[in-house]
């Protein structure tokens, strides 16, 4: 049976057609915000409020400039929401610059902007990247096991790869939500020469989940839940152990909260 194909755009692909959309075979859409803290994509409203009007399943993706901080980026991304609903599907992070960073401020920044997300819109965002890009730039651990992936890998003639997608180390293929199968997909409805294909990984049920039509977690998670303090504590173990601050982590943890804004 052919998986679920989900697309993504930019401004790259230029004026998007969609009403012609709405006769494909598509069953979502991924839409680029903007890079960084300054950069808002220039199709983005118009292909958020229509791509809306048509009744397409929607998702944002936000590209991460490493070492240019968590919170302004962020910030970024509400700004350029400001007016808008935040879509069906949840954030993704796109994850594949370094610019020179560390793999603890690249880690670190991820970890960050996805305690933004949650803490904003009360769902967790997922990690768009490859094997090989998080295998050089960033740290291994528990931290991987939090979020949601959209793995790409290619076959070099551009006919879609047929699977399975290669994993990070410690990530679970359950954990896996897109296979971003080509980059060189045969286009419609754009002006582009080219799309990105994206396959859906998981169940029909797990789809359901993923666009909203099964109940969301609630917009503030519940003191003493599983996000707030066994995964921060895993999380933020990793990181801390890199510069000596366990003894920190588990003060902190054994008191009433779990500070999560780390500063290394």
């Amino acid at each position: 049976m052919t998986k679920k194909l989900i697309i993504d755009v930019s401004s790259y692909q230029g004026i998007v057609d969609w009403d012609c959309m709405t006769q494909t075979d598509i069953d979502g859409v991924y839409i680029r915000s903007g890079i960084s803290w300054g950069y808002q994509d220039s199709k983005f409203d118009f292909n958020w409020t229509e791509s809306k009007r048509v009744g397409i399943p929607r998702g944002i993706y936000h590209v991460l400039y490493p070492g240019q901080g968590a919170q302004r980026q962020f910030d970024n991304l509400l700004r350029i929401m400001d007016g808008h609903d935040v879509g069906e599907m949840p954030i993704m992070l796109d994850c594949e610059r370094d610019l020179g960073q560390t793999k603890t401020t690249i880690t670190n920044e991820i970890i960050r902007f996805g305690e933004l997300v949650f803490k904003e819109y009360g769902r967790m965002m997922g990690i768009y990247s490859r094997r090989s890009w998080m295998e050089a730039y960033t740290l291994k651990g528990l931290w991987r096991k939090i979020y949601d992936y959209w793995l790409a890998q290619y076959l070099s003639s551009g006919i879609e790869h047929p699977g399975p997608v290669a994993l990070p180390d410690g990530v679970d293929r359950s954990q896996v939500v897109l296979h971003q199968t080509t980059d060189k997909g045969t286009p419609f409805c754009i002006q582009s020469k080219a799309l990105d294909y994206n396959r859906w990984q998981l169940s029909d049920e797990a789809w359901n989940e993923f666009i909203g039509l099964e109940e969301q977690p609630p917009t503030t998670p519940p003191t003493g839940c599983k996000w707030d303090e066994e995964r921060i504590y895993a999380l933020e173990r990793d990181i801390l152990a890199l510069s000596g601050k366990v003894g920190e982590l588990e003060t902190r943890m054994n008191g009433a909260t779990a500070e999560t804004n780390l500063k290394i």
